[in-house]
Parts: C-alpha cells; sequence; structure tokens
C-alpha cells in the first residue's frame, strides 16, 4: 500500500488588517478583517452567510508594516476552502488559498489582475 506524505502546515501569524474580497467575476467587493495570514491562506471575517468551499476569489490585504508609514498592499487570488461560524464579533470566517499574488504600487487601490 502507498504511504501518502504530509506538507507541514504554513505557519500562521496573527494578523489584524483590513481586506477586500470578492468573488472571482463580481464587480462588487466586500470588506472584511484579517485573523490569522500563512504562506498559504488567509483567514479573515465576512458577513453571514460564508463563500462556500470551492468559490474562488480575490482579496487585497494591507499588510502590516511597522515603522513606516504606507502599508504594503497585495492582491491575491485564490479559493475558499472552509467557513467557521463564530460566536462573538462577525458572524463567519472563511479561509482562503493564496495561489498567486501580485503587490499593488502605492494609490493603486484594487486595480490590475491576478493570474492563477
Amino acid at each position: 500500500m502507498q504511504q501518502l506524505l504530509e506538507r507541514p502546515r504554513a505557519a500562521r501569524y496573527e494578523v489584524s488588517a483590513p481586506v477586500m474580497y470578492r468573488q472571482v467575476g463580481e464587480d462588487a467587493w466586500h470588506e472584511g478583517q484579517t485573523l490569522n495570514v500563512s504562506s498559504s491562506g488567509v483567514l479573515f471575517t465576512c458577513p453571514s452567510p460564508a463563500l462556500a468551499p470551492g468559490t474562488h476569489v480575490e482579496f487585497v490585504l494591507d499588510l502590516p508594516n511597522p515603522g513606516l508609514r504606507s502599508r504594503p498592499r497585495v492582491r491575491c487570488r485564490g479559493a475558499i476552502v472552509r467557513h467557521e461560524r463564530r460566536r462573538a464579533g462577525p458572524a463567519c470566517a472563511v479561509a482562503a488559498t493564496i495561489d498567486a499574488y501580485v503587490f499593488v504600487p502605492a494609490g493603486g487601490e484594487t486595480a490590475g489582475t491576478v493570474e492563477a
């Protein structure tokens, strides 16, 4: 019998930062807040109902940058892998993969595209 090898889980960092997200193909952006970030994904709050697992999304993160006035902005593309109901604060949170990303120039808002 063939044994499956597991990849170690990426280190997660508690980061509270604004996030804007939308389902791929939609025009409207929604606002949320990151709860944690890793090199492979992000967990962020969203209003209920949550996006379903398998939904392809794009999102824009403003990363913390201690000591500097500007925050690096990253536009990402990925997919929802799970959602969870929350007892306090926003109704739910979703975990999304980060399959591709680009840094957005200062003042670039959410412009541009990410090819995954």
